[in-house]
């Protein structure tokens, strides 16, 4: 398997802070919805940028959006599968048609905010809500 640092140093990245986690440690001790698992072994790519202060909140989360689906378009193209969460509904298309028939299944970018997930409350890190997020998990 590609190695994800190798895949995203130099790269276009460089305003936000991308450190790898694992998923355990962020799923408030709730299943993996993937593996059904409480210990799920996956690794995940925590990515996030402290938005500036005139810089309007929903701005700021569009565009870690923006940027956590191409991180994932950079590492798929390399060989790695990875799944994108980030705060808010995903935002690509105009009008959703839901997770099971969405349109453009490769540009997803799923609900960070859902129970299992708990980034606020991560251990090694010290987010105020203020700061969007996004997690990328690696298959």
């Amino acid at each position: 398997m590609v190695e994800w640092k190798n895949v995203l140093s130099g790269s276009e990245f460089s305003g936000y802070d991308i450190t790898e986690i694992s998923v355990p440690d962020i799923m408030n001790n709730s299943a993996c919805p993937d593996c059904k698992s409480r210990s799920c072994p996956l690794p995940a790519i925590l990515v996030s940028r402290t938005p500036t202060p005139d810089e309007p909140f929903t701005e700021a989360i569009a565009e870690l959006k923006d940027t956590v689906r191409r991180i994932m378009i950079v590492l798929r193209t390399r060989g790695v599968k990875c799944r994108g969460y980030a705060d808010g509904g995903c935002g690509y298309c105009g009008i959703c048609a839901g997770y099971e028939a969405c349109r453009f299944p490769t540009m997803m970018i799923r609900p960070v905010s859902k129970p299992y997930i708990d980034v606020l409350h991560h251990q090694k890190t010290d987010f105020a809500e203020s700061v969007p997020y996004g997690l990328i998990v690696l298959d």
